[in-house]
């Protein structure tokens, strides 16, 4: 620092000139540091530093008996002191103590004014009196400075952060200063904590919004018609002042006071808005929401209003941002409104635009109904469901949409309470562990961590408006500037009002003369955007020219003005060019970056700055190009399809054009003549549908699939599985030769682990999946390579119904996917109910899992692909491009639509009879018809509690069950529950069993030390009462049992053996080792729900969805000791198997 900054000399204690001096130092940072300014203005003025003149002709000082500076060269120990400080790899200097602020100078000066810096000082007389004696204007008036004063306070960190995001993206750099740090104590390491909590958000935040940013520009496209014709918000400005009002979440904790907003005084005299996760919760519990608010990008979103009708939402207006999925806008039956947005009303111009109201931008859609209830002029606002965490080790409340989603997976060895745990475990990379409301240690991420910054910077400044906020979530992590309160609390106050009144609807122009207006300027735009693009390839090949005439400088000025009028022309292209900069945000951090590079760099060069400066602007003009295309593409997709829509697929590979060559891939189907998938048998050659076998009919839907290259059918009788496919019908197949069934070497494990969970697509023990079923590493991997093929499209032989349209879609992505930039996804699947879908597995996976299958164990499967892994957790790839997105009615369906057996086959010849060309939406229709009105079919799974409070089963009760039961059907499976390994005759059970044919049986016990080997079962389920630890005696029986088991040629081992915990207070805290120990060990492991809630415990059982209590009632009988019978919903079934059943609720 060659010119030191101006002090008042100790010896001149002048009151006028301090009071000056503290003036100009504080004007520089009244914008940025206002509550510090503040705090520095209020604080007395005194002698807590002892100034002295320097060596160095400034002053240097104490406080607190320590010296702040060097007592003789305090300027020289400054520049050393950040000499280290890398500058260019980070444009945010977080500083620790400001002392006499010299080091801050000195990283000013190195900074050149392309960074920030933030100062952590909390004392805040000890900064007026440097501020009244050192004049730090100078450089202050050409740096950001950020002054902060309480390490405690996060919501000012967030504050001071807001508008610079894309700075703390660039980088971040924490710089001690050395003499402040005695004084500043744990404090500055409290600081530190929070200000990278903080910055951990903004990057979230950032990355979210740049992966995004294509995807909610061509939402806001494609949802220029809806917004145009729709209401806005700002008739609703302040129309609830002074009303109490309730934003609902669907957080873990929704489920304990739910119930509470159900009286409708409730919704007379206060505001209720809730996220669109919470709305189905809600209407459930008979509460109907005023608002519901939904921004959410993907077309995913739409679940959340499956099934609901315009009745259901009467009175309940969507409050959607138009950057949300059309699907959203396309699957609400109800009045919308949308607040304005400045990006879509520059596309569609003065014409199309009026004055809507709009809402800052929020991190998540609970942000959005805040500020929404804020509009209205609700005080206060009341927070419900809004947990910020994982409480009670769940993601989403009781009763959530994605429940009904996951039904189609739940079973005996699956079960929500392991869902939800999943869901957030899945997650361990980003997880931190915080304290709840409870004090009990609770989960959150980096996600949720971003929602509660960027919460706590709202509240703070609403309460410094005098708003509040009264937090009445009854759990969760604890939210700064709230209040807590129970929601009765809460409401209180609320039921002595009167009732409110609303405005209308708002008015609403037509809808279809908007459109057509709406798709004329689109076109409009798209010209303008198709000239940036031109403009950008123009200006590129100059900046080249300007590179090759490096050193003829005449020659660069005459391209420079050619440049500058291209730019000029350019920025003409209004809203072109502010859109086409608007989605180029990776070029626009390029650009920052480059440029901080540039001015840090030695400037003594001309020459070499502007070569850089060329070689940036060239970099940038491409980006700008490239962002010309993507957003010409938008346009161009949504002027093609102007209703196009709603059920648009987020962004991924699968996207039109993105296939740069056609991979081979076939159908490869493994067949044997007398036992299907689970290994049960049935006969293939048996007519299904106007005299074809199951084959013929799984053939005839594959050959409808034009993506399929070819089918393999692998089978160790050739000759007669040929014989059953007509010679007519015999194109594109080809029947492969094996030495021995296709699935010997897993068919033992795969049965048992998919028996108990037939009718879902995963989820069987080890996440087992059904294209398990027909799975094997090593057959895939052959044929492949005989066909010559790159992947496998996996199928069953009598899977009938299969449908050809997503197996295509999982053919054009997996295609696509090749073609693309990065990572193509190598395991592609549907999630639809077993027989409707498919899965694709690209060869070099199949060849992996053939060589290393032994080594696996029971992570050689497709289901431990899409599982969880403690060792490596991923997100569930459902919500990922790699999943084909069945229709609801197929996903939900909760039934097995394979013919493998007489009930299923004759359902499926009622869907051919009804369309012998439905599609997996039409088919799933159709059966779910025959489940409310025809027959049920002969139970697959009987349970028998061998003891419990009414005493021991007998053996001729247990016997005469098991085989009445399994006289009916080939396939059952049997579960013998309560003691029964105590039980006398279990050895005689099992034995008859065996002579009655039952396909499986499963014995769950609870854990004891004793547990007999050799004991004839294909799964054994040990329940423990404690976690890990609780009983060694019992964990070293079940390793034992581990150790002992026979594994298959491929990996799986049986018997299956399956430690469980049961999900309750007295273990919330065991569940993560526990479940995590015992996957390892034993590669399966169950949570549990509790049998019944238990009074004054605050954890209980999840409530099962419909569709998968429907399935229960179809195909579960359990029976008593006493021999009374129960259907696997709880309702009571016939008195022996062959009895008439009751009639399903609601038939007639």
């Amino acid at each position: 620092m060659s010119n030191p900054n101006p002090t008042i000399p100790s010896d001149e204690p002048d009151g006028a000139a301090r009071s000056l001096m503290l003036a100009r130092n504080l004007a520089c940072l009244a914008n940025d540091s206002g509550p510090a300014v503040a705090a520095i203005a209020r604080a007395e003025p005194g002698d807590v530093v002892s100034f002295v003149m320097s060596d160095q002709g400034v002053l240097t000082g104490a406080a607190g008996g320590r010296l702040l500076a060097s007592r003789r060269r305090p300027i020289d120990e400054a520049e050393r002191s950040v000499a280290h400080v890398d500058v260019e790899s980070a444009a945010a200097m977080v500083v620790c103590g400001f002392g006499l602020g010299y080091h801050v100078r000195a990283l000013a000066e190195r900074l050149k004014g392309t960074g920030v810096i933030f100062v952590y000082e909390p004392d805040a007389a000890m900064l007026r009196a440097v501020f009244e004696r050192i004049d730090h204007s100078g450089w202050m008036s050409t740096t950001r400075v950020i002054l902060l004063t309480d390490a405690e306070d996060r919501s000012a960190i967030a504050s001071a952060a807001h508008g610079i995001e894309g700075v703390l993206a660039a980088g971040v750099t924490f710089v001690d200063h050395a003499p402040s740090l005695p004084r500043l104590g744990a404090s500055a390491a409290r600081f530190r904590e929070g200000f990278a909590e903080v910055v951990r958000a903004v990057r979230t935040a950032v990355v979210t919004t740049m992966c995004q940013i294509g995807v909610t520009l061509g939402n806001l496209i494609d949802n220029a018609s809806v917004y145009a014709a729709s209401p806005g918000i700002e008739d609703l400005r302040g129309c609830a002042s002074g009303r109490t009002g309730i934003l609902v979440s669907a957080g873990p904790s929704l489920a304990r006071n739910i119930r509470d907003l159900a009286d409708p005084g409730v919704r007379e005299r206060a505001v209720i808005v809730a996220v669109q996760t919470a709305l189905k919760p809600l209407l459930a519990a008979g509460v109907r929401p005023h608002f519901v608010v939904a921004l959410d990008h993907a077309s995913i979103s739409a679940r959340f209003y499956e099934g609901l009708t315009a009745s259901d939402v009467a009175g309940v207006t969507l409050i959607a941002e138009p950057k949300a999925s059309p699907a959203i806008f396309a699957s609400y039956p109800g009045a919308v409104r949308c607040p304005g947005d400045a990006i879509l009303d520059d596309i569609l111009g003065p014409a199309l635009t009026r004055e809507r109201g709009e809402l800052p931008a929020g991190a998540t859609v609970a942000h959005l109904g805040y500020y929404f209830a804020r509009h209205l002029g609700c005080d206060p606002v009341v927070l419900v469901g809004q947990d910020l965490g994982f409480t009670d080790g769940q993601y989403y409340s009781a009763g959530a949409a994605i429940h009904g989603v996951w039904a189609g997976e739940l079973n005996e060895f699956n079960t929500l309470e392991m869902m939800e745990w999943q869901r957030i475990v899945r997650m361990r990379r980003v997880l931190h562990t915080a304290t709840d409301l409870l004090g009990r240690s609770v989960y959150t991420d980096e996600q949720m961590n971003t929602y509660r910054v960027q919460f706590e910077r709202d509240f703070a400044a609403d309460e410094r408006r005098g708003l509040s906020i009264i937090d009445a979530t009854e759990g969760g992590v604890l939210k700064r500037h709230t209040r807590v309160s129970t929601l009765r609390g809460a409401l209180g106050p609320v039921m002595g009002a009167a009732p409110m009144a609303w405005p209308g609807p708002g008015e609403r122009p037509d809808a279809g003369a908007v459109a057509r207006r709406v798709s004329e300027r689109l076109r409009e735009v798209r010209r303008g955007v198709w000239r940036v693009r031109e403009i950008s390839e123009e200006a590129r090949g100059v900046l080249a020219e300007m590179l090759a005439a490096s050193g003829d400088d005449s020659r660069v000025n005459r391209l420079i003005e050619r440049v500058d009028a291209l730019g000029e022309r350019v920025r003409e292209e209004r809203p072109a060019y502010a859109l086409v900069q608007h989605l180029n945000q990776t070029g626009a951090l390029k650009r920052f970056k480059a440029d901080r590079s540039i001015d840090l760099a030695d400037q003594r060069d001309p020459r070499a700055v502007q070569q850089r400066r060329i070689e940036r602007d060239l970099s940038n003009v491409s980006w700008l190009r490239d962002s010309a295309d993507e957003l010409g593409a938008m346009f161009d997709a949504r002027l093609a399809s102007p209703r196009r829509s709603a059920a648009r697929p987020s962004p991924g590979p699968e996207a039109a054009g993105a296939s740069a060559g056609r991979a081979g891939v076939v159908a490869v189907i493994p067949v044997e003549a007398e036992a299907g998938g689970l290994g049960t048998p049935r006969d293939l050659a048996g007519p299904v549908w106007r005299g074809m076998n199951a084959l013929r009919l799984t053939l005839r839907r594959l050959r409808a699939c034009p993506e399929i290259d070819g089918i393999v059918l692998a089978t160790s009788e050739p000759e007669r599985i040929a014989g059953l496919i007509p010679e007519g019908e015999r194109g594109r197949v080809t029947v492969m030769r094996l030495d021995r069934p296709a699935l010997a070497g897993r068919a033992a494990a795969v049965r048992a682990g998919r028996l108990w969970a037939r009718s879902c697509w995963r989820g069987g023990i080890a996440n087992l999946s059904v294209y398990d079923e027909v799975f094997s590493p090593s057959v895939v991997a052959r044929a492949l390579e005989q066909a010559g093929a790159q992947a496998a499209v996996l199928a069953g032989p009598e899977w009938c119904l299969i449908d050809p349209g997503l197996v295509g879609e999982l053919i054009r992505r997996y295609r696509a996917g090749l073609g693309a930039q990065g990572n193509p996804d190598r395991l592609l699947f549907c999630h639809a109910a077993p027989g409707l879908g498919s899965a694709l597995i690209d060869r070099a996976i199949a060849e992996d899992l053939a060589r290393n299958g032994r080594a696996l164990g029971p992570l050689a499967s497709i289901g431990s692909l899409l599982g969880y892994l403690p060792m490596a957790p991923q997100v569930d790839p459902i919500a990922k491009p790699a999943c084909v997105v069945a229709p609801a009615a197929a996903r939900d369906l909760c039934d097995r639509v394979i013919a493998d057996a007489p009930d299923r086959s004759s359902r499926i010849a009622s869907v051919l009879d009804a369309d012998p060309d439905a599609d997996a939406a039409r088919a799933a229709g159709i059966l779910s018809g025959l489940h409310r009105t025809g027959p049920t079919p002969p139970a697959e799974h009987l349970i028998l509690d061998l003891s419990g409070v009414s005493g021991e089963m007998g053996e001729d009760v247990a016997v005469g069950a098991i085989e009445a039961h399994a006289s009916r059907r080939p396939d059952l499976a049997l579960t013998l529950r309560g003691d029964p390994l105590s039980h006398p005759a279990i050895e005689r059970v099992i034995r008859s069993a065996r002579r009655a044919g039952v396909a499986g049986i499963h014995v769950r016990t609870p854990a004891r030390a004793d547990i007999p080997d050799g004991l004839d079962a294909d799964v054994i389920s040990v329940e423990f009462e404690g976690g890990t630890g609780a009983d060694p005696a019992a964990e070293r029986r079940v390793r034992e049992l581990i150790a002992s088991r026979a594994m298959g040629g491929e990996g799986l081992c049986v018997p299956w053996i399956v430690p469980r915990l049961t999900r309750r207070d007295g273990v919330y805290s065991e569940i993560e080792g526990f479940f995590d120990r015992w996957l390892a060990e034993a590669g399966a492991c169950v949570i549990d729900p509790l049998e019944s809630a238990v009074e004054g415990e605050r954890i209980g059982p999840l409530p099962v969805p419909e569709s998968e209590r429907a399935r229960r009632r179809r195909t579960t009988v359990r029976v008593s000791p006493d021999g009374s019978r129960l259907r696997g919903d709880g309702t009571p079934a016939p008195a022996s198997p062959e009895a008439p059943e009751p009639v399903p609720a609601g038939v007639a």
